[in-house]
């Protein structure tokens, strides 16, 4: 089953970087000290298979921890559905970069009003 932490020291920087600068579209070619120092800048948050430890999902939030949040970098692991019962309006279970998102925003980065619009 997988599980959300926003601990830091869990994240697979090594990992993340391969996902995002070889599989996204929008990271392509970032090179590692570019990913490194927005991570360093930045609130990440990761999904983990519970029993492999294994990372599934990441997010992080660019954020002034009072007004602001900028969700971005978001990256899961196709054919992981989350197992938790957790099913949309159309009974389709979500993923767990889904799962990263909403648990990040949960985790009161900011006040949720203000994430993703730029002003409370």
């Amino acid at each position: 089953m997988p599980v959300f932490s926003a601990d830091p020291a869990r994240i697979d920087v090594a990992l993340v970087h391969r996902w995002l600068s070889e599989e996204s579209y929008w990271a392509k070619g970032r090179p590692r000290a570019t990913q490194d120092v927005a991570m360093a800048g930045s609130r990440n948050y990761g999904v983990y298979d519970e029993a492999t430890g294994a990372q599934l999902a990441y997010a992080r939030v660019v954020t002034d921890g009072a007004l602001f949040a900028w969700l971005c970098d978001v990256f899961g692991l196709f054919g992981h559905p989350v197992g938790s019962g957790d099913e949309s309006a159309s009974g389709e279970e979500h993923s767990d970069s889904s799962m990263c998102v909403k648990s990040a925003l949960r985790h009161g980065s900011v006040d949720d009003r203000s994430v993703g619009r730029g002003s409370a």
